[in-house]
């Protein structure tokens, strides 16, 4: 990355971090769940590491790995009785895998949906779900083997899902003999679905945050048209381009972004692309409608952000526009640039926006020079709505080390490179070392 003529690699120290989390031992060993949780505790010691276990992908690895070691901690232990019972009584054998069976199906149904929170913060979520499952099995497995197996005295609070009631009234089917004092508790099943909820908490069908459009945001809109080559004009239309500025008008017209001076789309021929980018969840596709036209001479563009919500319907997430003007005989530039990148977030996207300006000045020879200002500004999607969380007249980059949010380096109050770092919702110079 290039700053003001200056190159910005990783410092050797940084780069030290990153291997040695990369050459870390990945597999959280351990023969209990107290050596599986310390192991994974020291893959997350960042004074062992650095900072680059702050990485959402690394913590995602973690949680991963303390998964697979309480699942094999769960197994050994439930494998105590299993083996035993394979030899002795071939019926309770195949009832107690049935049993397992079941359990690991709830496993399944609750945790794999958090996968589908997408990115890796969902990818983490799946794993802390398996973990809490296992290590509460894990638990139940050693008063099993002992025969003194005993269930709290609460009830439950929700209503529990099919696999759940039905691994409960399995477990209560367990030999007389497994629990204490010999006996089956009474209120059985409640009181195992009750110790289960407590243990992995309630059932969630929709455990990913919702997204919920605010009032007067919602809008229905078939972009398909917009990704084909448009039909031929109607034959009231005196030309293609007037049928193209007719077209472009009525679609500014369903975004709420119509041109006051009608005047604005006729001067040019209005051109329309499309754009993705992950604002407000990694697993959905949000669309960027690009507008270009010419008002007073002008080229303008227009950014309009739209969340989908299902059968045609989208939210506006909000909407920026750039004029590109050029003064003294300049060339106007293209007004407005954008790209989505990761800045504070290392699963969302970030909407970064440059607009531009051309002017000019006489130089002492008599000859006019052009130049070109630049403003950048870094737009988040809070809610519903697309807020700027950073904005900077000039070039600003984003420092592509450490955990998220990342930081900037953008021209301060003093037009000196200044480092920015997001502090309670937004960008604020970071203290200058003394020189």
């Amino acid at each position: 990355m290039i700053v003001a003529g200056l190159l910005l690699l990783p410092t050797q120290a940084v780069l030290a971090q990153q291997k040695q989390c990369i050459e870390a031992e990945a597999r959280v060993k351990g023969d209990s769940l107290e050596a599986c949780a310390t192991g994974a505790t020291r893959l997350l010691d960042e004074r062992l590491l650095g900072t680059c276990v702050q990485a959402p992908e690394w913590k995602a690895l973690v949680a991963g790995r303390l998964a697979e070691c309480t699942r094999r901690v769960m197994n050994e232990r439930l494998d105590v009785r299993l083996l035993a019972l394979k030899k002795a009584d071939r019926k309770q054998f195949s009832a107690e895998m049935k049993l397992q069976k079941l359990y690991n199906q709830s496993i399944q149904e609750q945790c794999a949906l958090y996968e589908a929170c997408g990115g890796p913060s969902g990818a983490r979520l799946a794993s802390e779900c398996r973990d809490r499952f296992q290590r509460y099995r894990a638990g139940q497995a050693v008063p099993i083997n002992e025969d003194e197996l005993t269930l709290g005295d609460e009830l439950p609070q929700t209503d529990a899902p099919p696999l759940r009631q039905q691994f409960a009234e399995a477990l209560c089917a367990l030999p007389k003999k497994v629990w204490a004092k010999g006996k089956v508790p009474d209120n059985c099943v409640p009181r195992a679905l009750a110790e289960l909820e407590q243990a992995v908490g309630p059932f969630q069908p929709e455990p990913c945050p919702r997204f919920e459009c605010a009032a007067g945001r919602r809008i229905r809109l078939d972009l398909k048209p917009w990704e084909e080559q448009p039909d031929a004009p109607p034959p009231d239309e005196p030309s293609p381009e007037a049928a193209e500025s007719t077209r472009v008008r009525r679609l500014l017209q369903k975004l709420g972004e119509e041109p006051g001076d009608k005047a604005c789309l006729a001067d040019m021929v209005p051109s329309v692309s499309l754009g993705e980018a992950a604002l407000v969840r990694p697993d959905t596709t949000d669309r960027l409608i690009r507008v270009d036209f010419s008002c007073d001479g002008f080229p303008t563009s227009l950014l309009v952000a739209l969340h989908p919500l299902g059968e045609g319907e989208w939210c506006k997430l909000g909407s920026l526009g750039a004029e590109g003007r050029g003064f003294g005989g300049c060339a106007a530039s293209n007004p407005l640039a954008y790209e989505s990148v990761h800045l504070t977030d290392g699963d969302r996207e970030t909407l970064q926006v440059t607009s531009r300006q051309s002017h000019s000045a006489l130089r002492e020879d008599g000859n006019r020079e052009c130049w070109e200002s630049a403003h950048t500004a870094f737009y988040d999607v809070r809610g519903s709505e697309l807020v700027p969380v950073f904005g900077s007249n000039g070039e600003a980059r984003i420092i592509p080390e450490g955990p998220y949010p990342r930081a900037l380096i953008a021209p301060g109050e003093d037009l000196k490179d200044t480092v920015y770092r997001f502090r309670d919702g937004e960008y604020v110079p970071a203290p200058r070392t003394s020189p």
